[in-house]
């Protein structure tokens, strides 16, 4: 009875958090320290009674599964690939979801995954549907964006080096998984392949093109020691499958339509605070002699503040003409964190 007054407070506690963070993300773009702090301060003492008490055999499993997605969401913001209050709110949300709804099985630390893999694909799918609602809405940014592809020897070269990258790197993690996990891997192949889709696109946004043939070189070295370590078979220095080609094309193809689209052009009198500034303008502004010094880095760690906001609308008033700027189109993770730990817990609901 206690356990399950328990694990069904903890669990109404995690859909709060997971709702507040949505809206203040979408209504004001931020995710608030004060609601991670409160809920996580309310939660702690019914997950010490439940790991404490009532659960003393899932304590380990707890801390790992904790451990791992801290880890993890810090990655992921160091990497850009989500702000700092997203790797907050998803570290307060495994923190307060029960052991007890994760789809786990023995040899299973981090559960974690499948809820990552779910919000991913999530973001990932609006990313694709956006950029091509954009291509359609504004064909001509994305001719331009072709036009400008210059085909030459080196150009094809680098394009052949970029896919061959990919290609290696997502065989070689494909190998690892099986020998690391082997029966694990074949039974939820589906998961790793998703995993590993996340692997090669994160390799593809740190790499940058200049350096890719020094990975391509580190690739077929770690390819190499592979089939040496565990004597498979030669072929697998060389791991073109068409899962790993067809996956770094794809890849390649949706980073080029979503970087087309990656700004959003607006006057310069409408500057609110919570954008972030591209780099572009960022430099144009600083060029005028009454233009506002504001750094940028493009992510959500360089917001514009209200001060900077007004200083760019005060430019924009001396001048006779009407100055645009581009700012970076900001994607809100905590709604897909929201709707993809509610399709994770319905799923667990229907089976």
């Amino acid at each position: 009875m206690l356990n399950d007054t328990v694990t069904n407070a903890l669990l109404i506690l995690t859909l709060i958090a997971a709702s507040i963070a949505t809206v203040t993300d979408l209504k004001y773009g931020k995710i608030y320290n004060k609601m991670i702090i409160i809920l996580g301060l309310i939660g702690a003492p019914l997950v010490t009674t439940l790991y404490g008490f009532l659960n003393k055999d899932l304590l380990l499993q707890f801390i790992i599964n904790f451990s791992i997605t801290i880890m993890l969401s810090l990655l992921f913001y160091a990497f850009k690939i989500w702000a700092a209050g997203d790797a907050k709110l998803m570290a307060l949300l495994v923190f307060l979801l029960p052991y007890s709804y994760y789809y786990s099985y023995e040899g299973m630390y981090f559960p974690t995954i499948y809820i990552f893999i779910v919000i991913f694909s999530l973001a990932f799918l609006y990313v694709v549907m956006e950029s091509i609602f954009l291509s359609i809405q504004d064909c001509k940014m994305l001719k331009a964006r072709i036009k400008s592809i210059h085909i030459s020897l080196s150009g094809t070269v680098n394009f052949l080096i970029i896919l061959l990258s990919g290609m290696l790197l997502s065989g070689l993690f494909a190998n690892c998984f099986s020998v690391m996990f082997g029966d694990v891997f074949l039974k939820n192949a589906y998961a790793f392949s998703i995993l590993n889709f996340f692997a090669l696109t994160l390799f593809y946004s740190i790499v940058k093109s200049k350096y890719m043939c020094y990975a391509l070189i580190v690739e077929i070295i770690l390819n190499t020691l592979f089939v040496l370590a565990t004597k498979a078979n030669l072929a697998n220095i060389i791991p073109i499958r068409l899962s790993s080609v067809f996956m770094a094309i794809t890849i390649i193809f949706i980073r080029f339509i979503a970087d087309t689209y990656n700004y959003r052009v607006i006057m310069a009198s409408e500057t609110r605070a919570g954008m972030v500034l591209s780099y572009a303008s960022a430099i144009l502004l600083s060029s005028f002699k009454k233009g506002p010094t504001i750094l940028t880095d493009e992510t959500t760690k360089t917001r514009i503040l209200e001060e900077q906001a007004q200083a760019i609308r005060n430019w924009a008033a001396t001048r006779k003409d009407e100055p645009s700027i581009s700012i970076v189109r900001l994607m809100p993770f905590s709604i897909f964190i929201l709707v993809g730990l509610l399709l994770y817990l319905l799923k667990g609901m229907i089976q």
